[in-house]
């Protein structure tokens, strides 16, 4: 955890005037994945009833009057965008790897770009560990195995490999287990193999 993210955990405790710095709730209307499913034709007309979500903050495009987001999901990224100007100093005490809920009406940019139009956004967790960007992600892979969390928060298609993993082998436990057999675990004499003078061995 760095100084300044600390720090920056202490300003929030203190500008809420409560010990407690995290929301204890929010009420999210759609989850990221759900909100993606109207991505399709700009011409096509999009909800125009308000809408909530939350994510982890990824990455910003700050371009003086405009920002663009991107918030992250459990499978999917959503891109945000914001001219509002409060909303615009609010972001400038976003750190990659916050957890964010945000409001506002899901919109298309001139360049027709899929986006959801903020007009409130809320700092739900702060994220104290810093976070690659997802354009170099996790380069080295002995981190990648050591430390799974980090891995898994850069990386969605590594998320989605680990999700159908988990999928196959939870059907192949159904698929045995309505056929009579049983799940057992098996004593491990040492669970890394020894030298060639280990004495289990």
């Amino acid at each position: 955890m760095s100084e300044e993210r600390q720090e920056r955990l202490e300003q929030l405790r203190d500008d809420r005037q409560d010990d407690e710095a995290f929301a204890y709730n929010f009420e999210r209307s759609h989850t990221v994945e759900e909100l993606s499913e109207h991505r399709g034709d700009p011409e096509e007309e999009l909800p125009d009833q308000q809408v909530s979500t939350a994510g982890r903050f990824m990455e910003i495009r700050n371009f003086g009057g405009i920002a663009f987001l991107d918030l992250r999901g459990e499978t999917r990224d959503i891109q945000l965008v914001s001219e509002d100007e409060e909303v615009l100093e609010e972001l400038e005490d976003l750190y990659r790897g916050d957890i964010i809920g945000v409001s506002g009406t899901l919109t298309y940019t001139d360049r027709d770009e899929f986006s959801l139009d903020i007009e409130t956004i809320d700092i739900l967790t702060r994220g104290l560990r810093q976070i690659p960007s997802d354009y170099y992600g996790v380069e080295d892979q002995e981190t990648r195995y050591r430390d799974r969390t980090l891995h898994l928060v850069t990386d969605l298609e590594a998320r989605q490999e680990f999700a159908s993993r988990s999928e196959a082998i939870s059907q192949m436990r159904v698929f045995l287990q309505k056929r009579g057999f049983m799940e057992v675990e098996t004593p491990v004499i040492q669970p890394v193999y020894g030298g060639a003078n280990a004495e289990p061995f």
